[in-house]
């Protein structure tokens, strides 16, 4: 599948939530992330945009297999106190929910992962 020319406008709403949003393809390549998940992740989307989630921070396996059973059963996922480790090496504590997309929703998109710290 080739790059989907995908603006911040399309989902604009997305900024709104206090929550990190980032929307991921079948290859677990992220293809939106709003602006909590730029703070949260301490990165900006312009440089994260193609890139797989696991190329920019580590986290449990807990998770990639989460985000694989999603990708390949269109399974839905909700975990606590999943620890992730940015790639300034602070590592942050999340409720994580995985949602799959049908492809009407997000052409492209196969994944909503929202991140949200533990306070």
């Amino acid at each position: 599948m080739g790059r989907m020319n995908v603006t911040h406008a399309n989902f604009a709403g997305l900024d709104l939530l206090a929550s990190a949003v980032l929307l991921i393809d079948e290859s677990q390549q992220i293809r939106y992330l709003n602006s909590s998940g730029e703070n949260l992740l301490a990165v900006s989307s312009r440089v994260v945009l193609g890139k797989r989630l696991i190329d920019i921070c580590s986290f449990s396996s807990t998770l990639q297999a989460a985000l694989e059973n999603s990708l390949n059963n269109n399974w839905g996922y909700t975990g606590q106190n999943i620890a992730l480790t940015r790639g300034d090496g602070e590592t942050l504590h999340l409720n994580c929910t995985v949602t799959p997309l049908r492809p009407e929703i997000a052409a492209g998109m196969r994944l909503l992962l929202e991140l949200q710290p533990i306070q």
